[in-house]
């Protein structure tokens, strides 16, 4: 993989995060056909998702809502193994804020949410 183009931060709100400009959002790597007329394979998912990690992009979004939490768990998957995807470096590569929403969903999302969050810990 190349060397990531360093994009600029900016302040989120009053938060004192600095975030990029773009924001890498992850509904379609939760494989909702019914809504995107397309599904993504979770292999594909995943590789998109070390990806975004591996760029200079470090603001990300996801909700309990994007495919019933699919989203999330493969997120969650590539937090659980960074020391897999690339052996010697640390998790994070650098700080990343990942956006949550929630929805009514949220409670049926809960375990993975949770994997998210014990990776990140």
């Amino acid at each position: 993989m190349t060397q990531a183009l360093p994009l600029p931060r900016r302040p989120l709100g009053n938060t004192g995060l600095e975030v990029t400009p773009l924001c890498i959002g992850c509904a379609p790597l939760g494989s909702m056909p019914e809504t995107f007329a397309y599904s993504v394979a979770e292999e594909q998912a995943l590789a998109t998702i070390r990806a975004i990690f591996a760029s200079s992009v470090n603001f990300i979004d996801t909700a309990a809502s994007y495919g019933d939490g699919e989203s999330e768990r493969r997120l969650g998957m590539v937090c659980a193994s960074w020391e897999d995807c690339l052996p010697g470096s640390s998790w994070p590569p650098r700080p990343i804020v990942i956006y949550k929403r929630v929805s009514l969903a949220a409670s049926r999302c809960a375990a993975a949410w949770s994997a998210v969050c014990g990776c990140l810990a």
